[in-house]
């Protein structure tokens, strides 16, 4: 009987695990290149949402303390404390949901938007590969969702104004710069953390391993992906 090997035609790569986010982190250049032959995203995403939500359970009571004191955020003004709490548990549902798909729409726009550039340079790459780079260059901001939520969780809920102070409770966004008085602006600008860009510049990294571009390009596509996600955050 005949077995197959790595070299072997058809023949694939062993999973590699936990190594291929960690790698992606500490040994980028490596992780880059094995991609392409063992294109695995699902740990990088479930490792995204299993930090997204403990993030939100260190950040709820903070939020929690905003809403209930601003009424208006969830037009409750006058409404009995009935009302008031059944749309005080859709909002946290809301935000429990969020956790699970806003990594992945953001993972499917990225490969997406890489593939298409990839078919354009006349590259076959599999968009598997690009699901893999996009899930596994957002390694950071797993990190950055659980450094930012014991940035929350170390002060008390009642010390929280408004979502401004949330959003700044770890002064790494472009949020500390906002006047405040506008929370789309805050949400817009907050997203642009110390986090956010190192993956970004990961994925302008990865994109270049991977594809026929320049680099610049790369970064180029990387950063204008960021913009688009932030709009929509």
């Amino acid at each position: 009987m005949r077995l197959s090997t790595p070299d072997s035609p058809g023949a694939q790569a062993p999973g590699r695990g936990l190594r291929l986010p960690i790698e992606t982190l500490i040994a980028p250049a490596r992780a880059f290149a094995e991609i392409p032959a063992t294109p695995e995203w699902l740990l990088a995403y479930a490792i995204l949402v299993v930090c997204g939500g403990i993030s939100l359970a260190l950040t709820l009571p903070a939020v929690s303390h905003v809403v209930l004191a601003s009424p208006a955020l969830l037009d409750d003004v006058g409404k009995p404390a009935a009302k008031i709490a059944e749309d005080m548990r859709s909002f946290v549902s809301v935000n429990v949901a969020e956790q699970v798909f806003s990594p992945l729409f953001s993972i499917g726009l990225t490969a997406t938007v890489l593939t298409i550039i990839a078919r354009y340079k006349g590259k076959d790459t599999s968009y598997r590969v690009y699901l893999s780079l996009a899930a596994n260059c957002l390694m950071p901001t797993a990190i950055g969702a659980i450094v930012g939520g014991i940035a929350v969780a170390i002060h008390p809920p009642a010390s929280f104004a408004d979502f401004r102070a949330v959003d700044v409770a770890l002064p790494d966004n472009l949020a500390i710069f906002s006047a405040g008085n506008n929370p789309r602006e805050t949400a817009f600008l907050a997203h642009f953390d110390v986090f956010t860009i190192w993956s970004t510049i990961l994925l302008g990294f990865g994109f270049a391993a991977t594809t026929p571009v320049k680099f610049g390009t790369a970064i180029s596509v990387a950063f204008a992906i960021a913009l688009v996600l932030a709009i929509f955050n």
